[in-house]
């Protein structure tokens, strides 16, 4: 129970409306206070907590704990930790689900950073930002924790060893699809599940894509659609301008929702187009012809995706639109347009 709950319902067992509240109704503070001291004793930390490290590395070793706490790193710090338990839940819904999802996200806002000894004097400092890395899945309509890490170290090589050599080993099997942000760190979660970099996984879905011969990754990795949205946002060039920022969201919105290759490319064309415009030119071209390529009419092809959120066919290929710039030379352009 919340301190905030116990106090309440305290208060309802000794007083009534309008009463004074008694000497023995503790504050909020000191409840607190009090929880986390009885959670430090069961723990085993009561009086032991001024040295964080040493205190995770003696939890490990007691009974309780053997199993969760896996691997413990001094400098940089690290700690990986998860229940047989969860890993138990976990393998019960890869089996059990289609399209087994996991979600990896990672924030610095939940743990204090500690203090590590100066070389060059008797002072402390701080080490870098403490990042909680946390892996879950959606299981019987409920959020399942499946594995966690305290990392100082936020790059590529942690991770891998996080979930290949940690997780994996221990019997858990690789995910159907991992969905992170767009931290380039966890994007190379490719790397664990994958056996290749994030560019070769890249490389290997568009050639997919465009119907090559290439073998299916064993786990799909999605951007998440909301830190999509929020990365758009915060481009700077949006700042003291709302209309053509909600333009462009808007835009990058339909184009994350695209499902052909050919509708894919053709509106993040029309994008580019925009983008690249300093005018609309409208001409006595653009009225008559659907597909001409100049800022007037890609605008207005991207308006009406917003408006109806119907992507149209388009009658005509590509190629064929990109013929009527100069100078163009069809393969090399085309797979710049792709890439």
């Amino acid at each position: 129970m919340s301190t905030y709950g116990w106090r309440r319902t305290k208060a309802n067992e000794l007083m009534t409306f309008g009463d004074v509240e008694p000497a023995n109704l503790y504050n909020e503070t000191v409840l607190c206070k009090a929880k986390q001291m009885d959670i430090d004793k069961n723990l085993g930390l009561l009086d032991k907590i001024s040295d964080p490290v040493a205190s995770i590395l003696a939890l490990k070793y007691k009974l309780k704990f053997s199993r969760i706490i896996r691997e413990i790193g001094l400098d940089k710090f690290f700690v990986i930790y998860f229940s047989p338990e969860q890993l138990f839940l976990y393998k019960q819904f890869n089996r059990t689900e289609k399209t087994g999802t996991l979600s990896i996200d990672a924030t610095g806002s939940l743990v204090k950073k500690i203090m590590k000894p100066d070389g060059s004097t008797h002072f402390f400092v701080h080490c870098s930002t403490l990042f909680l890395y946390q892996a879950v899945a959606s299981f019987k309509e409920k959020i399942l924790s499946v594995l966690q890490m305290i990392s100082e170290k936020h790059d590529t090589n942690i991770l891998t060893y996080w979930l290949r050599w940690e997780w994996l080993r221990c019997g858990a099997s690789c995910p159907k699809e991992v969905v992170t942000d767009y931290s380039f760190a966890l994007l190379n979660v490719a790397l664990a599940f994958n056996n290749c970099d994030l560019s070769t996984y890249v490389e290997n879905c568009l050639k997919i894509l465009q119907n090559n011969d290439c073998n299916i990754p064993k786990c799909i990795i999605r951007i998440d659609i909301a830190h999509l949205i929020k990365l758009v946002c915060r481009w700077k060039c949006f700042n003291e301008h709302a209309r053509i920022k909600n333009f462009y969201v808007r835009s990058i919105a339909i184009l994350s929702k695209t499902i052909t290759l050919e509708n894919f490319t053709r509106i993040c064309f029309d994008i580019l187009i925009v983008a690249s415009s300093e005018t609309e030119d409208i001409s006595e071209k653009d009225v008559n012809d659907t597909f001409t390529l100049t800022c007037f009419k890609a605008q207005q092809r991207l308006l009406q995706i917003i408006k109806t959120h119907d992507i149209p066919s388009y009658e005509e290929s590509i190629n064929e639109c990109l013929e009527e710039i100069p100078d163009y030379e069809p393969s090399n352009r085309t797979n710049n347009l792709i890439c």
